[in-house]
């Protein structure tokens, strides 16, 4: 299996998304996709990019040894961003009061 393949494998098996959703979400033959997974054929740039676009992680994380940052649901097709809740200030009126 090569690094790539198994970054795809991971990131459909942690979506619990099965070999065939994937093909139909991408249009890929299962088949293809398998052998991908296997590292028993080499990924084009355009099959990568439907890939990640399905599984809403970037093409550059596929290729990389870095960790796989998830897009945030809202916005996918842009870059990486993350949810971060607000801060509330002491003393804000919906703060509870003891």
């Amino acid at each position: 299996m090569t690094p790539n393949g198994a970054k795809i494998r991971e990131q459909r098996n942690a979506q619990k998304l099965t070999l065939r959703a994937l093909a139909d979400a991408t249009g890929l033959d299962h088949g293809y996709l398998s052998r991908l997974e296997r590292g028993k054929r080499g990924a084009t740039p355009d099959a990568l990019a439907r890939i990640a676009g399905v599984l809403e992680i970037p093409v550059d994380a596929i290729l990389t040894r870095r960790p796989i940052a998830r897009r945030h649901p809202s916005r996918s097709g842009g870059p990486t961003r993350y949810s971060l809740r607000p801060r509330r200030l002491a003393g804000s009126p919906d703060r509870a009061r003891d």
